[in-house]
Parts: structure tokens; C-alpha cells; sequence
């Protein structure tokens, strides 16, 4: 884990995750809502690092490719990895991502296969935008579920709450 690595990305997630500064308009991605992220969102990247860990990065590079059964369509965390670590390098001068529409697992496949000796900085660096991710995230902070119902209660003299 690289701490400046992650700080400088930060904004960089922030953008991605508000689809801000596209390269095409057309790649909006679907985790924020109204300015809002659902908890599972942080939940299913918390387990793309476990994943990670226990699996490797190629095999979390594939899981996350695929809807799966999964009630979120993980695949949107991964493009979001992937444009963060495309805006870093970029930022850093480092333009070596594909401007092509690769995705991460894409890129993790060429990095394998055409530069092996990168694996374990690619690992870092995509799990250096990852935190960031999940960091950013915690800048939207999630309407609770019943906030409705609480808003449409009215609270009596008596302390009592009534619709």
C-alpha cells in the first residue's frame, strides 16, 4: 500500500465516481445515484480486496468482470478501478493504460502475459485505487432506508410520534 499513491487518487475516484471529466459520455457509471451510493456498493469492493488476497489479482480481475448472481453489477467497480488508475497515470504523466475501451481484466491479462515482472506493482496499484475508491465513497454518505418514514413522522408535545 503506497498512502501518497492513495491521496492522489482520491480526488481522482471522486471524479470517477460522479462520472466527471469522461473521456466519452457514454460511459457513465451506475454506482452513484443523486449524489447517493448504496452501502452494498462499499460492501462488494471491501470483498474485491478480499478477493484479492485470497485468490490473486487475475482471478479478482474476473470475478468482478461478470454480473454473476451478484445484486449489484460488480463489473461497475471494476471499470471505476480501472478509470482511476487511467486518470492517476495520466496525471503522472504515465500514459501507458490503453485508451482503448479495456477493462481491468483486460489489462491485468496483457500485464500478465506482456510484462510479468509488473504483476506485483500492478497488484498495488490496482489495490491502491481500490482504497481510494472506498474512500471517496465515504464522501457520499447513504440516505438510510427508512428515512422517509422518519421524515413523514411529526413528533407531539408529549414526546409520542405520529404520523
Amino acid at each position: 500500500m503506497n498512502k501518497r499513491r492513495i491521496e492522489r487518487m482520491i480526488p481522482l475516484a471522486v471524479e470517477v465516481l460522479r462520472n466527471e471529466n469522461l473521456d466519452l459520455p457514454d460511459e457513465k457509471l451506475k454506482i452513484m445515484e443523486n449524489d447517493v451510493i448504496k452501502p452494498a456498493w462499499r460492501g462488494q469492493l471491501a470483498s474485491f480486496g478480499a478477493t484479492v488476497a485470497t485468490g490473486g489479482l487475475l482471478a479478482a480481475a474476473a470475478f468482478f468482470d461478470k454480473q454473476g448472481n451478484a445484486e449489484l453489477d460488480r463489473a461497475e467497480l471494476s471499470k471505476a478501478i480501472y478509470r482511476v488508475m487511467k486518470k492517476h497515470r495520466s496525471e503522472q504523466g504515465q500514459n501507458t493504460l490503453p485508451k482503448a475501451n479495456l477493462n481491468l481484466l483486460d489489462f491485468v491479462l496483457d500485464t500478465f502475459v506482456k510484462r510479468p515482472s509488473d504483476k506485483q506493482g500492478l497488484k498495488e496499484e490496482v489495490l491502491d485505487a481500490a482504497t481510494a475508491l472506498k474512500l471517496a465513497m465515504n464522501l457520499f454518505i447513504p440516505k438510510p432506508e427508512n428515512a422517509d418514514a422518519a421524515e413523514s413522522q411529526v413528533v407531539a408535545k408529549d414526546g409520542e410520534k405520529t404520523v
